[in-house]
């Protein structure tokens, strides 16, 4: 008489693609590539642009250009920005100092500090009343890095404007 081998529990007829453990094990680099591909579209889909201004890079390092901060401390041009923040005017009164004759369009550069798309350089005219005006492109909340130059680019003013400010006073950085 002989015996017929009984069923082992353990021994699963099915075929591979049929059973749970070897799509476990596929998915688990699966979803590694997955999120890396993911990532690598965000990176260079959403970039965020964190320099700002007048930087050059000396060897390996970034090193800001400040002739133009050194050309306004020269000519002692000052000013007081005030903004209407909900995207109304914007009025420049500007201190010529040892300028003569003071441009007749200026620019104003709003930068924030985190998002580049959000940047505005806003044309403003001389007025009869001797300030410069112009108008927001829309309304801004939060700090901004406010910069003031005329088109020509041959000098500067910058100044932070707190959240909470609707005017900033501008004077020539102190440089060495």
């Amino acid at each position: 008489m002989s015996a017929t081998p009984l069923p082992h529990p353990e021994l699963d007829d099915r075929p591979w693609f049929r059973q749970f453990w070897p799509w476990f094990l596929i998915f688990l680099p699966a979803s590694a590539v997955v999120g890396g591909l993911l990532t690598v579209y965000i990176a260079f889909h959403h970039r965020v642009s964190l320099v700002n201004g007048d930087y050059h890079k000396v060897g390996l390092a970034m090193q800001e250009d400040l002739s133009r901060d050194h050309a306004a401390a020269a000519l002692g041009v000052r000013a007081e920005v005030r903004l209407d923040r909900a995207g109304g005017p914007v009025s420049i009164a500007l201190v010529t100092g040892r300028d003569p004759r003071p441009p007749a369009h200026i620019m104003l550069r709003l930068t924030h500090p985190t998002i580049a798309t959000l940047d505005t350089d806003i044309d403003l005219t001389r007025g009869p009343d001797g300030k410069y005006h112009g108008r927001l492109p829309r309304p801004i909340a939060g700090e901004w890095t406010v910069q003031v130059q005329p088109w020509d680019l041959s000098w500067r003013l910058t100044g932070e404007l707190p959240a909470d400010a609707s005017r900033i006073h501008l004077r020539p950085r102190s440089v060495r």
